[in-house]
């Protein structure tokens, strides 16, 4: 695979918060993709992204299944009975065949790029840190060579125009289908850019984006 990223703070004066995203080795060679967002701001919820992003990388190894990772995940942070909920977005891909497995609790939906169309990975589950014994589901698709997913977090579909109209998901999947074929390590950049003309410069909230090509064998 190759990809962009991009971390836009809401604030100039917040250069930390609870959005985070990765890209990781996982069991059996397989590709992780992550994206997730702690509730609040500052050092808290920064401590509280780093934990979890630690705790899916150790689990990512453990179990092939990402509805499993979550799961245990969840287990983990219901016993250190920490406060407030996390939304993370979780997917592995197989390299070789290009079978993509994901898993959702309670994360906007990513973007697929395929074939010049663009469709949504809609989950429905609960936020890690909700309840203890949330359950979660897999679903697996496969993406050809040259599809685009984009992973972003609230902050980019929640964006305001000056009148308090919302960006969301349309408009930001009629974004992905025109910049599709532009080079993936520049997409979030480019999607950004629209995002700031639409909110006249302004964001309500922190706001990450990555965005992964699979480029296969």
């Amino acid at each position: 695979v190759r990809f962009g990223h991009l971390y836009r703070s809401a604030t100039e004066e917040a250069r930390i918060g609870g959005d985070f995203y990765d890209v990781f080795g996982a069991k059996q060679g397989r590709i992780g993709l992550l994206i997730g967002d702690v509730s609040g701001h500052g050092i808290e919820a920064a401590r509280t992204a780093s934990l979890i992003k630690d705790t899916v990388h150790a689990f990512a190894h453990q179990f092939r299944h990402p509805h499993l990772v979550l799961r245990e995940t969840n287990r983990l942070l219901a016993e250190k009975n920490l406060h407030g909920f996390t939304t993370v977005f979780l997917s592995f891909i197989d390299p070789e065949s290009g079978t993509l497995i994901c898993s959702s609790a309670g994360h906007p939906p990513p973007l697929l790029a395929a074939d010049g169309q663009v469709s949504v990975l809609e989950q429905v589950a609960a936020p890690l840190g909700a309840f203890p014994d949330s359950h979660f589901r897999d679903r697996e698709i496969h993406i050809g060579k040259g599809a685009v997913l984009l992973l972003y977090t609230d902050g980019v579909t929640e964006a305001r125009d000056a009148k308090g109209v919302l960006f969301g998901e349309r408009r930001l999947s009629d974004s992905l289908g025109r910049l599709a074929a532009e080079p993936v390590e520049r997409l979030p950049g480019l999607v950004m850019d629209e995002l700031l003309r639409f909110s006249v410069g302004r964001l309500q909230d922190d706001a990450a984006m990555l965005a992964v090509r699979y480029v296969g064998k």
